[in-house]
């Protein structure tokens, strides 16, 4: 942002290092909507996510019917879909090679599901991390045609695999590939189809779908053509609470077609839905109105991927499959179980990185990195995350390797740095023996000796990109304690699903005072306290791992200061409080220095 347009507040520097800004607004469309009979704050909240007053009924009532492609659009979808059919219909052995996160899981299960009501049994495959690695080998297309295996699906995986993807074609496995990860330049893997909509030469305009949304359009695909065929497919509607998990989880952008996803999942699992999910949700204490976007990638997603991180890596997948109440009940614990070890492991790596990163401090690094080989590489990349978090500054983070003296890593980034990119490009030098990701998100492994190397190639990729270090937060207003209630919470919440491509909203409050701070959380490392406003209300505040950071010093003690955040409701005893989750906060004129 133009550092002529005056910060909100007069903040130019909270204590996170970011300047606060008002969301830019067209304030033409804000003026349509509201004499439209929308609410000022619905309204704000809409023109600064760039909708159109013409757009706002669908906008904010996402339909699959509507939004729903014609599916063949995807480059390879037709060769794609005669395959499966013609697979199916020869009774050939079919197997699923899936990712072991969220996106690979539920990918597998819809096409468990989809094929099993064809009366197909499908072999699920899924890698384990620590032995195997992210994505096909050659060992397990080794086993799968032992099996007997005649056709392999490739799920969230597989679209730069060009060795594994050769030697599969010499086993004579013909091979289809559903995936979303940035494809290299130049020649594809040798494949029957390759469906993924980051391909060059596919113009669908669907690159913002996870694979599990690939998948969806592929079956949508196949009921077509199932009914050229005489036949009738499954209602695919009954599948969306997994495209939902995906969609979320893998942090895709939440616009177009992935809004009628989420807001269908949503829907499709408080009226019961997949069993295992079900299981899952009653087993982390929500159910029913209590499941909603949020309770996918905090509650659900976080369990689903503890079995791949450090668990056995089918788990999710045997949750998202079966129909059996008891087995997902058994299931749903086991991944609880594991999370809360996850949650454990992942609190000691984070301390061992972050105390590697400030003993680098002076050296300004466009990207920071930690590395130990004897971190667990299934909470690298949340460590990374948090590391981005932390420091606003893109992150890398690696730990134990397949092999002696190698290191398997994960990768975050800041707006304005492609870290996909700057990964293969990195494999492309040498420098990685393997890659790939997202624009702000990615995996790679490498040799020891190669660890500085990688961190000088990525800080000078950063360095000539059009990344910040100190990044803009942007708020979308400024409002009073008394104004916040659950009431505006639930008007807030008909513009959502929020995430990635649809910020959820955040709002300041102006010198507040904060009482009543209190340590919480089994590790004691979140700060609970009261805020207090000079219009009489006040709100309860959270500001989750904030012990011994700047944020959390700043909320400690009876003080007055500009907080920013965003609302939360849950229930409590059968009522609904909110909440403000803290994101932010800043010295106000008022207030002791610190």
């Amino acid at each position: 942002m133009d550092a002529e347009v005056p910060a909100l507040l007069g903040v130019n520097r909270s204590v996170l290092g970011r300047r606060w800004m008002a969301r830019p607004c067209d304030d033409a469309q804000l003026r349509a909507m509201t004499q439209n009979g929308m609410s000022e704050l619905l309204a704000r909240i809409l023109a600064g996510r760039g909708v159109r007053a013409e757009e706002s009924d669908s906008y904010l009532e996402p339909r699959l019917r509507d939004l729903m492609p014609d599916p063949f659009c995807l480059t390879d979808m037709e060769e794609a879909v005669e395959c499966l059919l013609d697979a199916v219909a020869c009774g050939r052995k079919i197997a699923v090679f899936a990712d072991y996160d969220a996106d690979g899981a539920t990918s597998c299960a819809l096409l468990q599901r989809y094929l099993g009501s064809l009366g197909v049994e499908v072999r699920a495959y899924i890698p384990d991390r620590m032995l195997e690695g992210y994505g096909p080998s050659e060992e397990a297309f080794a086993q799968l045609h032992k099996e007997g295996i005649e056709v392999v699906v490739l799920v969230d995986c597989g679209a730069s695999a060009h060795v594994p993807l050769e030697f599969a074609k010499e086993k004579g496995l013909e091979v289809l590939v559903l995936d979303h990860h940035k494809c290299p330049e130049g020649d594809l893997p040798p494949t029957r189809a390759l469906v993924n909509p980051k391909r060059s030469d596919d113009d669908s305009g669907l690159d913002y779908l996870a694979s599990a949304g690939v998948v969806f359009l592929l079956l949508v695909a196949c009921n077509r053509a199932l009914r050229t065929r005489g036949k009738e497919g499954p209602d695919l509607k009954e599948l969306l609470d997994l495209v939902a998990l995906a969609t979320i989880c893998d942090m895709t952008p939440l616009v177009a077609l992935n809004r009628a996803f989420v807001r269908g999942g949503v829907r499709v699992l408080r009226c019961g839905g997949n069993p295992g999910l079900r299981a899952l949700a009653r087993e982390a204490g929500v159910e029913g109105g209590n499941i909603g976007a949020q309770a996918f990638g905090f509650v659900l997603g976080p369990r689903i991927n503890a079995a791949g991180r450090i668990g056995q890596s089918d788990l999710a997948v045997r949750l998202l499959f079966t129909d059996d109440p008891e087995e997902a009940c058994a299931l749903a614990m086991k991944l609880s179980q594991l999370n809360r070890e996850r949650q454990f492991i992942e609190a000691q790596v984070m301390e061992q990185a972050a105390h590697q990163v400030e003993s680098r401090q002076g050296q300004h690094d466009s990207v920071v990195v930690a590395w130990d080989k004897r971190w667990h590489p299934g909470v690298v990349g949340i460590v990374a995350n948090r590391l981005k978090e932390r420091y606003w500054r893109a992150s890398a983070v690696m730990g134990e390797g397949k092999e002696e003296g190698m290191l398997r890593g994960s990768c975050r980034s800041v707006a304005g740095f492609d870290m996909g990119e700057a990964v293969l490009a990195a494999v492309n030098e040498g420098i990685l023996l393997s890659g790939g990701g997202h624009a702000m998100a990615a995996g790679f492994s490498l040799e020891e000796s190669r660890v500085e190397d990688f961190h000088a190639f990525l800080c000078e990729r950063c360095e000539n990109s059009d990344a910040s270090e100190s990044e803009p937060y942007y708020l979308d207003g400024v409002l009073g304690l008394r104004a916040a209630d659950v009431a505006a919470h639930d008007l807030l919440e008909k513009a959502g699903p929020y995430g990635k491509g649809n910020a959820t909203p955040s709002f300041a409050f102006a010198g507040v005072r904060v009482v009543q701070s209190r340590f919480i959380g089994k590790a004691q490392d979140h700060i609970s306290c009261i805020l207090s406003g000079e219009d009489g209300g006040s709100l309860r505040a959270m500001a989750f791992r904030s012990v011994n950071t700047p944020m959390g010093e700043a909320l400690w003690g009876d003080r007055r200061l500009h907080v920013a955040g965003r609302l939360d409701a849950s229930e409590w005893r059968g009522s609904r409080r909110l909440r403000l989750l803290v994101e932010d906060v800043a010295e106000c004129a008022e207030s002791n220095s610190f």
